[in-house]
């Protein structure tokens, strides 16, 4: 069992990471440190109330009938255990949204104060919905480009029925 301060030092942490964000949108080195924060809660985060049921989920996945399954079973493959296997979705899921971030948004660090209010919490505890987003950022991206619709359009289509499993 954690010592409750362990958690409160968490909670100041990412407050005061989340309000930094605030006073500096568009500090490269903030970015960093926020981006950074974000996978550590994210990727290494094994007390939320769903993790015991994802990591049975994982561990009883044994074939690939769909994206999750696959990979779950070529973790396996690969001894991995569920906190390798989550930590590395979610940091890939990660790096698409910060990319995402960082391309599109004039003020990077004040997008990602915003989802430290919210969905943080949520992305944090729901591993399967997390892994998703990072595909759906991605995907819906795509639809800004308006030089190639229809190609980004069938794309778009597939990384939504991808994430979607």
């Amino acid at each position: 069992m954690m010592d409750n301060s362990v958690i409160y030092i968490r909670i100041a942490i990412t407050i005061a990471i989340l309000l930094t964000g605030l006073v500096f949108p568009k500090s490269k080195i903030i970015f960093v440190i926020q981006a950074t924060w974000l996978v550590v809660l994210s990727s290494f985060n094994t007390l939320s109330g769903d993790w015991s049921g994802n990591e049975g989920l994982y561990n009883l996945t044994t074939s690939a009938k769909n994206v999750y399954g696959m990979l779950a079973v070529f973790f396996h493959s690969q001894n991995a255990s569920f906190v390798v296997f989550n930590g590395t979705l979610t940091f890939i899921a990660t790096l698409l949204i910060l990319y995402i971030i960082l391309k599109y948004s004039a003020n990077p660090n004040m997008v990602l104060s915003l989802w430290y209010i919210f969905p943080l919490v949520d992305n944090i505890v729901q591993k399967r919905a997390y892994y998703a987003l990072g595909i759906q950022i991605v995907a819906i991206a795509l639809l800004f480009d308006k030089n190639h619709r229809i190609r980004n359009f069938i794309i778009f289509e597939i990384l939504m029925l991808i994430a979607e499993t």
